[in-house]
């Protein structure tokens, strides 16, 4: 929601690194811009993060944030729900699960128990948050979370802006003993994911450009192999008056057609397999969880490069034999 807007303390670029004490959230509860309900409540909420590390369905850790929320923080998720169980109650240490992180996690039925610095916590629901971040985590009352770890402070405030991010940020500056850092939520996600990606993204990239590089090699090899096998067929072709292009053409769309055969073999195995599969990461700021989408885009984009293998690798062996003196190969033949 480009309206929401989050409040960290100073220097903290992430919510894990944030801490706002009595106050700093006096001064975010007077500041100038935040939206109010029909009833004239301020539109704000806080949160209280822990990071957590629990074993998955896998058998592997992963990693996932515990928010201790308050009812102004709820109340900005129009699309919360209690998908099965019940909502936590307020000072008792009870937690809800996301639906993307039952998904994934272990401690996730209903009546399951974690323990947090020698306290247990008990699993007393699901909710559903149209997908989005939040559901990826566990929630339970901010106040109980608090009191657990002996803490006054939270991690983060949300508010709702009323005219936009300036105002609010320009509201807090007047605040000369205080510091805050003051971001719109979506530039904030924005930022978890680049955070996230920087280490593991030219990974990802190498690997992509290997087995492209891999996956050319084979192609050529297999068409070269073909190609040097039918040298005297193409040969008669062109004796019997076939032109280059022609000749081009066919060994271009037999190689298209094995390889989209092939491509569309590899696409539904990939979709069974890989499609609306959760991972998650552990990063230093918190657990990413991502649901995995194999969409049209995705596909699209695959096709483009499948072609151009295919392409590059079925024109060169197919230009050497068509550049190959006929006497010769019909004399070797």
């Amino acid at each position: 929601d480009p309206s929401k807007v989050l409040i960290l303390s100073k220097n903290a670029r992430f919510i894990l690194n944030s801490s706002l004490d009595l106050r700093h959230q006096k001064a975010i509860t007077s500041a100038e811009g935040i939206r109010r309900g029909v009833h004239g409540e301020l539109r704000i909420g806080s949160q209280t993060y822990v990071s957590l590390s629990l074993p998955g369905h896998d058998g592997f850790d992963k990693g996932v944030m515990l928010r201790g929320v308050d009812d102004g923080f709820l109340a900005m998720l129009p699309e919360f729900e209690i998908v099965e169980g019940r909502r936590f109650r307020p000072g008792l240490h009870e937690f809800v699960v996301g639906r993307q992180g039952a998904r994934y996690l272990s401690h996730t039925n209903i009546g399951d128990e974690i323990t947090i610095s020698g306290i247990k916590l008990k699993m007393v629901g699901v909710f559903d948050n149209g997908g989005d971040f939040i559901e990826s985590s566990f929630l339970m009352d901010g106040q109980a979370l608090r009191s657990l770890l002996g803490r006054t402070s939270v991690s983060a405030i949300v508010a709702e802006a009323e005219n936009g991010f300036d105002e609010v940020q320009t509201s807090l500056a007047r605040h000369t003993d205080l510091a805050f850092h003051v971001i719109s939520e979506p530039d904030y996600y924005d930022q978890m994911i680049e955070y996230s990606l920087q280490n593991i993204g030219p990974v990802l990239n190498a690997v992509i450009v290997l087995m492209a590089v891999a996956g050319f090699a084979s192609a050529a090899t297999v068409m070269h192999v073909s190609v040097a096998g039918r040298s005297h067929e193409i040969a008669t072709y062109r004796a019997l008056g076939f032109s280059r292009i022609a000749i081009a053409a066919s060994v271009l769309f037999e190689a298209l057609l094995v390889g989209a055969v092939g491509g569309g073999i590899g696409t539904v195995l990939a979709i069974a397999a890989f499609d609306g599969n959760v991972v998650s990461s552990t990063d230093g700021v918190g657990g990413l969880v991502t649901e995995i989408d194999i969409s049209f885009g995705v596909l699209a984009r695959g096709g483009v490069w499948l072609l151009g293998i295919l392409t590059i690798s079925a024109a060169l062996p197919a230009i050497r034999a068509l550049r190959e003196p006929l006497p010769t190969v019909l004399r070797v033949a």
